[in-house]
This record gives C-alpha cells, sequence and structure tokens, in this order.
C-alpha cells in the first residue's frame, strides 16, 4: 500500500466450483444445472453486489496437456462461459498446465517439449509427463493455451498440480 493511498475494498465473489459436487465428473448439463441453483442459494446470503461465479474444474479437457473441450461439453466453454455471463456470473477454469498426460496428444506428438525422465502418477489418471516450459516451443504453446482459454471468457484460471515445474529431469 502507498502511503496516503486510499483503499476501497470489493467483495470476494462466492459460488459454485463443479469439483466439490462432481469431480472429474462434470458435463455442461451438470454445470448448466447448478449456475441456477447457486445463486438461488447463495444471492440471499451476501451483501448486495457480491459478484458470482461459476467455476468449471477438472474433466473438461481432452486430456491433461489437451486443453480443448472434450465432448461433455457441446456449446465448447466459450460457448457456456458466454451464456453464463448472460445470467450474471463471472467465469472460472480449472487447468493442470505443466502436466501432460502420456496419452494425450501434446505428447504423442511433442515428446520434445517433456522433461526427460520426469514424471508424476496421478491417483486416478494414472502417467503424467512435465511440460519443459524452459524450451521456447512449449513455453508458447503454454501461453497459446492460456491466451485461448481467457479468450473464451474465463478470468478466473484455478492453476493446479505447479509443484510438478520443480521436478528434476535429463
Amino acid at each position: 500500500k502507498k502511503t496516503g493511498a486510499k483503499s476501497t475494498p470489493r467483495p470476494a465473489s462466492a459460488g459454485w466450483n463443479s469439483w466439490y459436487d462432481l469431480w472429474d465428473d462434470v458435463d455442461e448439463t451438470a454445470v448448466r444445472e447448478n449456475g441456477p441453483l447457486a445463486k438461488e442459494v447463495l444471492a440471499p446470503l451476501l451483501p448486495s453486489g457480491t459478484p458470482l461465479r461459476i467455476v468449471v474444474d477438472d474433466g473438461w479437457q481432452k486430456a491433461w496437456g489437451d486443453w480443448e473441450p472434450n465432448a461433455k461439453f457441446p456449446s465448447g466453454l466459450s460457448g457456456l462461459a458466454n451464456d453464463l455471463k448472460a445470467q450474471g456470473f463471472r467465469t472460472g477454469v480449472w487447468l493442470a498446465p505443466l502436466l501432460v498426460d502420456e496419452e494425450s496428444e501434446t505428447a504423442k506428438a511433442h515428446p520434445d517439449w517433456l522433461v526427460g525422465n520426469a514424471s508424476y502418477k496421478h491417483g486416478k489418471h494414472g502417467k503424467m509427463h512435465v511440460l519443459d516450459v524452459t524450451r521456447p516451443e512449449a513455453a508458447q504453446h503454454l501461453a497459446q493455451v492460456i491466451s485461448q482459454i481467457v479468450g473464451w471468457g474465463y478470468d478466473l484460471l484455478k492453476i493446479d498440480f505447479l509443484f510438478a515445474g520443480t521436478f528434476e529431469g535429463q
């Protein structure tokens, strides 16, 4: 805080995150059904003007590392975000940008983007490689992924599993 500067508190956002209800079984229908329910339940409990946010968590993507909507989101994440915003919601989405499923298209097409001999064994999804963002091509790819997600209309990114960036490899 700058000396003499005044700050104006802003209300914290509240809302619904798919993870805490559906885990990675989220789909577009569930998000669309839970948005209005979250508003109905939360709005009367919050100060006027408190933003409500809907967060689409793990399960929206084709694979970890392939950050495109899967078939469970027929409107895509862009169409979903547009509709949620039209209902007055702010939007968020989850991703684990440094982990790449070994069966993903990204891992198959760009093995040179992965940290050699570094992996993480996810309890449910199995072996994940680590994206080597010290490689300019991999870093550029990740920047494009983030720009695309923001361009779909998401102003909150719930970024997870960043500890993978500390894994040593060759």
